[in-house]
This record gives structure tokens, sequence and C-alpha cells, in this order.
């Protein structure tokens, strides 16, 4: 297990995210199914992570998150087309812990809402998602 300090819980219901940061790597971990009022305060975070102006490599872990509905998946999809032109001078890479086929399909469902989703690479453990993180950091000199 990789021991991080949490900086911010968002919950609502049986539906968290834990935002937290390790050397330039945001490590974000998703627990239960988002309802749009976890995804809605997410992406205002993350906003906030981009406002900084310091590039980071997101470290997103799924082990523990719900499939989301049709409608939040939606929500997902505009927030992250609305952040990108801002992220991305920022963001050489992302990187999803995801073991579940399930999440998987829904990721990929995403990747058609916002074709950047689909530039993400994937892990099947954190520790491995931590490993390629680094590597992205390596590799954009960063």
């Amino acid at each position: 297990m990789l021991c991080v300090g949490v900086a911010v819980i968002i919950e609502e219901g049986e539906s968290r995210v834990e935002l937290s940061e390790q050397d330039g790597i945001h490590i974000h971990s998703w627990k239960g199914a988002p309802t749009l009022g976890v995804v809605d305060r997410y992406y205002a975070a993350l906003g906030a992570i981009v406002d900084r102006g310091q590039p980071f490599v997101l470290l997103t872990e799924t082990e523990g998150a719900g499939v989301p509905n049709a409608q939040v998946r939606k929500r997902i999809g505009e927030q992250q087309i609305a952040l990108e032109p801002r992220m991305r001078p920022l963001s050489p890479g992302s990187v999803v812990v995801v073991k579940s086929t399930l999440l998987r399909g829904a990721l990929t469902a995403l990747s058609w809402i916002a074709p950047t989703l689909s530039e993400m690479v994937y892990a099947e453990t954190l520790e491995r998602g931590l490993e390629l993180a680094r590597e992205i950091q390596r590799a954009s000199g960063r």
C-alpha cells in the first residue's frame, strides 16, 4: 500500500474521492459510484490545482470506484473538455489505475465524449501507476 497524506476529501453518500500529492504527482482515489455533486466538486478542486500553474502528473486510482451512470459519465466528459485547454500545458500525461472490466468499459465510453481521455496510460496497481507517473515526469524533463 502506498502511503501518502490525504489533502482533500470530497464525499456525498457512498461516493468519495481523496486527493493527495507526492512530488508533483497528484493521486486521486475514487470510492463508490461517482455522483454529480462529487464530480462537480472534484473538477472544481482539479481546476484549483491547474490554477497553481505548476506542472503535474495525474494518477487516478479507481479500484474502489463504482460505475458512473450515464448522466455522471456525460458530466465527467463535459468537465474534462472544459478543463483540458488549461490542463494540457501543465500535465504531460495521466495514469489511471483500473482493475474492473466494467469500469474500463465506462472509461472507454467517456473517451468517445472527451477524446483526450483516450491518451491516458492504464496500470493494474497503484504502485505500478506511481512508477508510470514518474516515468512520464522523467520523459517530460520535469
